[in-house]
């Protein structure tokens, strides 16, 4: 039960750790413009992978941004391990959803 507490924290964390570098920290021009939305991290029961969520809030092409995301995922796997505080930081995988309606997106971070 502890485990799944934890694991839950985590994924919140990971969520929102994610959100915030996607909307402000990227450099990337296809994911600046893609506005990807976190719906959901997914842990394994080991913690060595994680499943992101992502609604794209753009017309953008989801194969463009599948690409742009695989590009920088070095990037923000390093942006994860210096805010968390775990042993071992988990892979990232992404996994696009079709965007609804820009009110459904819910860890979205609002650009200033």
């Amino acid at each position: 039960m502890n485990r799944d507490i934890h694991r839950g924290r985590l994924s919140e964390q990971i969520a929102r750790i994610l959100a915030e570098v996607l909307a402000f920290e990227s450099k990337d021009p296809v994911i600046q413009a893609a506005l990807p939305a976190v719906t959901e991290v997914e842990l394994s029961p080991d913690g060595q992978w994680a499943t992101v969520r992502l609604q794209v809030g753009s017309d953008r092409p989801m194969a463009e941004v599948e690409e742009a995301l695989a590009r920088d995922r070095g990037f923000l796997r390093r942006e994860l391990a210096h805010r968390l505080k775990v042993r071992r930081v988990p892979e990232i995988r992404f996994r696009l959803e079709p965007p609804r309606s820009s009110l459904g997106r819910t860890t979205s971070v609002t650009r200033g």
